[in-house]
């Protein structure tokens, strides 16, 4: 899976800070960067990156969020003890990857595997972002904001994806209960 969701804190003065998940969402067809109500479903064995992740962001601060529509990327820096680590995602459909990357800008961990055929992206190597595709796509997704909501496009954008996710387990399993058919006959 390349996703991961990240548990963000507010803090107020005088008030007790509140708590926010942040879903990143590399997975083909379901790419999406929102907040989300719920903390999505977990493997039964964590990721190998999860405890790198843990490591360099508990307790960090988020210094700023950068998105390019047009490339479907988006980088968000944290700093913690005077070092800066940054997120970047690459929501960009069946190549997508979720990448952690140092001070340097070199790559400490990435959530799936290098799936690029022109870029080097594992640890170790310094990041190359995806060459630029220019003006956004005009076929670009339009979300119709939930006014009910605390975060109304996350809203819109839950309702649609959790859809879309609850069809992919269905299809998932019905591939599942085929196999052995087909083995049988």
């Amino acid at each position: 899976a390349r996703a991961l969701t990240l548990e963000l804190y507010r803090s107020r003065e005088g008030a007790s800070g509140e708590t926010h998940l942040l879903l990143i969402s590399a997975e083909a067809d379901l790419t999406r960067l929102q907040v989300v109500a719920a903390r999505p479903a977990q493997p039964e064995t964590p990721f190998q990156v999860q405890a790198l992740l843990r490591r360099e962001l508990d307790g960090a601060r988020l210094a700023r969020i950068e998105a390019s529509a047009a490339d479907r990327f988006v980088r968000i820096a944290f700093e913690r003890k005077g070092a800066e680590r940054t997120v970047v995602a690459e929501l960009t459909g069946r190549h997508g990857n979720i990448f952690l990357l140092d001070s340097d800008g070199v790559i400490l961990a990435a959530v799936g595997p290098n799936l690029s055929r022109r870029r080097k992206l594992v640890a170790g190597e310094v990041y190359e972002p995806p060459a630029a595709r220019g003006a956004a796509d005009s076929a670009a997704r339009r979300f119709e904001p939930r006014a009910d909501a605390r975060f109304p496009l996350s809203a819109a954008i839950d309702a649609i994806y959790t859809a879309r996710e609850e069809a992919r387990r269905v299809e998932e399993a019905r591939s599942e209960l085929r196999t052995p058919i087909k083995i049988a006959v």
